[in-house]
Parts: C-alpha cells; sequence; structure tokens
C-alpha cells in the first residue's frame, strides 16, 4: 500500500517506482492533482502551437477553463464562480473579436439549454452547483454533439473513478471531483486533442 502524502511522492511512484502503482492509486485525491498539474505544463505549449497554426483560441481557452476549474475542485473543493464567469466572457469575447465560428447568442442558447437539460440531475444530487455552472460553461466552446459526448463521457469517467474509490475505502458513499471528469472527456472529445495537436 502506498501511503502518498504530498504531490513530490506522487511524481516518485509514478515515474521512479512504476511498478508500485496500483488500480487503488488512482483513487489518491493526489494522483488527480498530479495529473492536473501535468496538464497545465502541456496547455501553455498547445497554445502557442495553435497561435503558430493561425487557428482560433476557443479549444485552448476551454482547455485553461476547465484546467483551472480541476484544479480548484481538487485543491479547495469547489469550483470558483469567478472563474467560470472569466470563462463565459472569454468565450464571448472570442465570437466578437472572430475567434469563433459561433454568434455570442448561440454560445448562450448551448449554456441555457444544457442548464436546463442538467437541472433535474442536480435537483436529486447527481450534480453540484458547480459542476452544472462548468458544463453550461463548457457548452458555449463545443458544438451540440460534443456537448452531450461530453456529458455522457463524463459521468462515465466519474463512475469509474468512484468505484475505485469504492473498492479501496470499502464504502459506496464517496465524493468524486466531477471537474476532472469533465476535463478528460473534453480532451479525448474534442476534434483538435490536447496530446495530438502538436
Amino acid at each position: 500500500m502506498i501511503g502518498w502524502h504530498s504531490p513530490s511522492t506522487f511524481y516518485y511512484h509514478l515515474f521512479r517506482s512504476p511498478r508500485k502503482l496500483s488500480l487503488k492509486a488512482f483513487a489518491k485525491p493526489y494522483f488527480h492533482l498530479g495529473l492536473v498539474t501535468i496538464l497545465n505544463f502541456l496547455i501553455p505549449i498547445r497554445i502557442i502551437f495553435q497561435i503558430m497554426k493561425g487557428l482560433t483560441m476557443e479549444i485552448p481557452v476551454l482547455y485553461c477553463l476547465l484546467s483551472g476549474s480541476a484544479f480548484t475542485d481538487i485543491y479547495r473543493h469547489k469550483i470558483l464562480n469567478y472563474w467560470l464567469l472569466f470563462g463565459a466572457i472569454a468565450g464571448s469575447l472570442l465570437s466578437f473579436f472572430g475567434q469563433s465560428q459561433d454568434p455570442i447568442y448561440m454560445k448562450l442558447l448551448r449554456a441555457v439549454i444544457t442548464l436546463i437539460c442538467l437541472l433535474p440531475v442536480y435537483i436529486i444530487g447527481g450534480l453540484g452547483g458547480g459542476d452544472l455552472k462548468l458544463l453550461a460553461v463548457t457548452a458555449m466552446f463545443l458544438s451540440y454533439e460534443e456537448i452531450i459526448a461530453v456529458i455522457i463521457g463524463s459521468f462515465v469517467i466519474a463512475a469509474f473513478l468512484g468505484i475505485l474509490k469504492a473498492i479501496k475505502y470499502r464504502s459506496i458513499n464517496q465524493t468524486i471531483h466531477f471537474a476532472l471528469p469533465v476535463l478528460i472527456s473534453v480532451l479525448l472529445i474534442t476534434k483538435t486533442s490536447l496530446l495530438l495537436s502538436f
């Protein structure tokens, strides 16, 4: 059994002792935090390549929004409202300056539809308020098909992490930092993947 008490021990076991890395390790909060930290190093590089290729900044901005949300969700156990507001404003400004294929009203419409569709899930306790707002803002950056795939993928990934935590702690009552599954799902769903676009 591995006792990880800091991010430094996470990196030690990940890179220096790979044989000790078990499935139960994925239930560790610091594994999630370390994963998000690695992504935060890759995203600025992704933005530089995006600029060099002359492509729009919509997806890189979404990656920054989600990685920051995942970091605060894991580290502070909440998604900051002002960070989500920044994401919504950034998404609107991208349309205003021609860095997006969709007009502002279409982005707002997708956000409202996503909010309304997921509201019953929030009411029954399947989502937190921050998670609901995060998915609504995420919908501003994606097409209808992509946001549906992201929502489904996020719940599947969250269920997988929940099962691992339930096995480790021997209890089905587990809290999942939902921003991390959303980030992973977006990276997998978006046409220009973070890791494949270099």
